[in-house]
């Protein structure tokens, strides 16, 4: 028997290392979010929000405002343009992008107080109302006794007096309590029939999850496409939905208006994106919907703040959600004419600068070279700007058509949520370097021994290098910046195909972090 033919090396190990060269950041720059364009209450809550919790006041900001429209959608909507009868209802989804250590649920948990004490207080309505019901529902079941007889009586005589003894039997049924309805404002965790036994009695409910990974994958499951199609509807805000159960008969909303809200971090956010290009069921335009979407820039530095919040700032902010919540539509001039959502619409300079916006908006739309997922995205904006003008108008304290002011705040927010919208899509424009900074950061830590090879690195499961092309992309683009070097041998323990393995370059842990 021959013996095994010696490991031939055709492609040498350079001796001498090149320096690595530093791999480029594929994440767009985004600005830094301006205070101002919060009402001025929230403005000055949401800088001290910042400073407490050290987080970017961006994750503040993005609470607020989704909040405020959760509220401001179950009252009233806006008309944009100055004719017709297009609607919008001011219904936004918020997403905010950060690491662990951004401090995303403390920010979003102070944003929400407002929210949690509107809860807490038509919680106690709710309890005071509930034993006045059952009062009366005692006292109607004591009257129902008592005209039982004189009822029984009338109708064993004439007409009329059948007559009079169904007259008392339909007031006996007018005159019945009403099992009063809860008042919410925000779920955590609720199924869709869940929402929508709620939403027959709130017109509108903010779904807040800590981790939003949680709720996209959910919707991914197997027969979950009802769940799915019922929140891509409800991000309308303006349309009745009737959900239909065996075991639960049929509901029907008089207006189905979700608002969801939550955080993400950067690697569970790329995976998505790039499942969203993979799974062409998931690109329905559901995360298309989360238009007040930011990942800011994360300082590095932590300052310890311990100071007591401004109580009369506090007490603003909380009146201002209460206003929020007990507004009036025909108190601040809204249209109430139609058997429609009452609405307002701008006033006369505002109606010039938002028509002027949306028509640069949208030639911008057709005449740019865009990836299709965030052309969608950007497609949704004509109704961002109004609704957002329309909350700001509104929280405010202002009446009647909604202001410029407010509209030029709009704007100035679609231009902030534009840029951290193209962060946000880098993953599918820039998804080669994601990968290629994945491996990166696993040769730093030495999760891979040299002599490695392609399929030591996608058998591991790492995430953004799973497959058999990220990992071999991911190669590519290392071997091309320096930071591996390739060798091809031949063995007979392969029949004599040519083998490729990879060593690190050690001069990558001399770059800076």
């Amino acid at each position: 028997m021959s013996q095994p033919s010696p490991v031939v090396e055709t492609v040498p190990i350079t001796r001498v290392h090149p320096m690595p060269i530093e791999l480029p950041n594929n994440l767009p720059n985004v600005p830094e979010f301006e205070a101002e364009l919060l009402p001025s209450v929230l403005s000055v809550r949401a800088q001290e929000i910042a400073k407490a919790t050290q987080a970017p006041i961006d994750f503040v900001a993005v609470g607020f405002l989704v909040a405020a429209s959760s509220i401001v959608a179950r009252h009233i909507a806006i008309r944009p343009k100055a004719a017709d009868n297009w609607t919008v209802v001011p219904n936004l989804w918020g997403l905010i992008v950060g690491r662990p250590a951004a401090k995303k649920s403390p920010a979003l948990s102070a944003a929400l107080t407002n929210l949690d004490r509107l809860e807490d207080k038509a919680a106690e309505s709710y309890e005071v109302a509930l034993q006045e019901f059952q009062y009366a529902q005692q006292l109607h079941g004591h009257q129902i006794k008592a005209s039982h007889s004189e009822i029984q009586k009338l109708l064993k005589g004439g007409n009329d007096d059948k007559s009079d003894a169904a007259a008392k039997i339909r007031k006996m049924s007018d005159d019945e309590p009403k099992e009063p309805a809860g008042k919410r404002y925000l779920v955590n965790d609720s199924t869709v029939e869940k929402l929508a036994d709620l939403l027959k009695d709130n017109p509108s409910i903010l779904v807040c999850r800590d981790e939003l990974l949680g709720f996209f994958a959910g919707l991914e499951r197997h027969g979950q496409e009802s769940a799915r199609s019922f929140y891509l509807e409800a991000w309308n805000g303006d349309r009745p939905f009737k959900v239909d159960r065996i075991s639960r008969g049929s509901i029907r909303i008089p207006r189905a208006c979700v608002s969801v809200l939550g955080g993400i971090q950067p690697g569970p956010m790329g995976s998505l994106m790039r499942e969203i290009q993979r799974n062409s069921r998931s690109n329905d335009g559901l995360l298309q919907r989360f238009q007040v979407a930011v990942w800011p820039d994360l300082s590095n530095r932590f300052e310890l703040i311990d100071r007591e919040p401004d109580k009369e700032i506090w007490r603003q902010t909380m009146e201002l959600f209460e206003g929020l919540a007990t507004l009036q539509p025909e108190c601040v001039g809204a249209d109430m004419s139609e058997d429609a959502i009452p609405y307002l619409r701008f006033a006369e300079d505002a109606q010039k600068t938002f028509l002027a916006w949306l028509l640069d908006h949208e030639n911008r739309l057709r005449n740019e070279e865009l990836p299709e997922c965030l052309e969608t995205h950007l497609g949704k904006y004509p109704s961002l700007v109004p609704s957002i003008a329309l909350i700001l108008h509104l929280a405010e304290g202002h009446e009647g058509p909604v202001d410029f002011d407010s509209t030029v705040k709009a704007i100035a927010w679609a231009k902030y949520l534009e840029a951290h919208a193209k962060r946000l899509y880098a993953p599918l424009t820039g998804a080669d370097f994601v990968s290629a900074k994945a491996l990166a950061r696993k040769l730093k830590s030495k999760s891979l021994q040299d002599g490695f090879k392609l399929r030591d690195v996608y058998r591991k499961g790492w995430g953004n290098l799973s497959t058999h092309n990220e990992a071999r992309v991911a190669i590519e683009i290392l071997e091309d910046y320096e930071w591996i070097h390739s060798k091809t041998k031949v063995s007979a323990e392969t029949g004599g195909r040519p083998t490729t393995i990879y060593t690190t370059n050690p001069l990558i842990w001399r770059m800076p972090e």
